[in-house]
Order: structure tokens, then C-alpha cells, then sequence
């Protein structure tokens, strides 16, 4: 078997004196959808969180493309090719739709202004919406239109591995389908993603393998179309 594109190795993560995580380990591989469910306080932002380096295991490890990152802090993870999109979107409020765009871009800065204004168009196919305001302010917009320049924005980072937390999270069902629609497009043109979410239906559909949480340990993992089929876990892990 392959080693995995990231793996995150039996860690354990604090806040403080609280455990948060007990022995968590997930795998993703190249060009893999890898959900992490769970409800509320279950660690699986926490997870993604670690991946990050935005929370230091205090014991096991994270391994990005066979290199250890656990030790890194966030801007050198990121640096090492893996966008996110975290939850609560966290536009830069003040800045245009297309100032957050072009941010999102910096690490890419050497690649000549054409480059960059050729993804531009080509994100703002992705989201009509977003190319209907490039110039407003993103702090204006809706929820769901903050969450689709999110995605958008760290899509300019091009990314080798996507973390995605809560993608569907306080949105109308019609900007939930048009968010997993882009999913779907990134799965399909081969882009590795971890993705934390409370919606299970949703997850389910898009991931190719999936791990549900439950008090901060793995309850059940498997292929995603399994665990969508078994309504025991469903009940008992996904709130039916």
C-alpha cells in the first residue's frame, strides 16, 4: 500500500487540561476525499486543527508527503502546498471579492499578473455569484456568499491537499448544493480534501472514505458508501 499523502498518527491534543483528542488516526491519500463527522465537541474540527498546525499534538505525530509537520506553525504548513477553509469563513472583511481572491494567491505572486488574472476568471466561473461583486466589500455579503469566496480564495492558493471545516454550516439548502457542487468538481479533477462536517448526507455522497468522532476518539471508519447504507451507525453515531 501507498503511504498516505497526509497522515495524522494517533495523536492526542489538549486545551489546556482538557483532552481533546485520544489516539485520532486518519489517512488521506493523493486525490482522495476524506471526511471526518461527528456533532458537536466530537474533535473533529480539533483534527483538522492539527493537521494545520493550528493545535500541537502532545503525543503522536502529523506527516505531510512523508515530511513530519506536526512541529510546524500554520503560515509553514500552508507553505508546503495545503489551502484551508476554515470555519466561519473569515473573509477579510474590508478588502473587495477580488482583493480576497488575489490574497489568497500571494504565495503564488511570482507567477506574472496574467497567470493570476486568468484563475481569477476562471474562480469566478465557479461562483457567478462572487463575479457579479468583485468590487463589493466581503464583509457585505451573505453567508453563503462568504462561504463560496472562502472556497474560492483558497482555490487560488492552488492547493495539493484542501482542509475544509464545516463547509455547510449556517447556509440555505440552496447554497449547500452549490458548494458540494464545487466539491465535486475539485474531486473530480483529482484534488486531495480533508473535510470536517456535521452534515453526514452530504459528506457521505462526495467522500470516498469517512471517520466518525465521538468524544474526542474514532467510532467507526470505512468507505463512506458503506457507512451511508448502515442505518445502525447512522442512529448511533450521525443522528439517524
Amino acid at each position: 500500500m501507498a503511504e498516505p499523502y497526509l497522515s495524522i498518527d494517533a495523536i492526542d491534543v489538549f486545551y489546556g487540561p482538557v483532552q481533546a483528542l485520544f489516539g485520532v488516526t486518519v489517512t488521506v491519500a493523493r486525490g482522495e476525499v476524506v471526511a471526518v463527522l461527528g456533532g458537536n465537541a466530537s474533535g473533529k474540527s480539533t483534527t483538522v486543527k492539527a493537521a494545520l498546525g493550528i493545535v500541537r499534538p502532545r503525543n503522536g505525530s502529523v506527516t505531510l508527503d512523508g515530511t513530519r509537520i506536526d512541529g510546524l506553525s500554520p503560515h509553514q504548513v500552508i507553505a508546503r502546498g495545503v489551502g484551508s477553509i476554515p470555519e466561519g469563513r473569515r473573509v477579510f472583511a474590508e478588502m473587495s471579492v477580488e482583493e480576497n481572491l488575489r490574497l489568497g494567491a500571494y504565495v503564488r505572486r511570482g507567477e506574472g499578473k496574467s497567470v493570476l488574472d486568468a484563475d481569477i476568471d476562471a474562480a469566478f466561473d465557479l461562483f457567478p455569484r462572487l463575479a457579479e461583486r468583485r468590487r463589493q466589500a466581503a464583509g457585505t455579503m451573505s453567508g453563503g456568499e462568504q462561504q463560496m469566496l472562502a472556497m474560492a480564495r483558497a482555490w487560488m492558493r492552488r492547493p495539493d491537499l484542501l482542509c475544509i471545516d464545516e463547509p455547510s454550516m449556517g447556509l440555505s439548502p440552496l447554497f449547500v448544493d452549490h458548494v458540494y457542487e464545487v466539491l465535486a468538481r475539485w474531486k473530480t479533477a483529482g484534488l486531495t480534501i480533508l473535510m470536517v462536517e456535521q452534515n453526514a448526507n452530504m459528506a457521505l455522497q462526495l467522500a470516498d472514505r469517512a471517520y466518525v468522532l465521538r468524544n474526542g476518539a474514532i467510532a467507526v471508519q470505512g468507505r463512506a458508501a458503506d457507512l451511508a447504507r448502515d442505518p445502525a451507525l447512522r442512529q448511533a453515531y450521525l443522528g439517524g
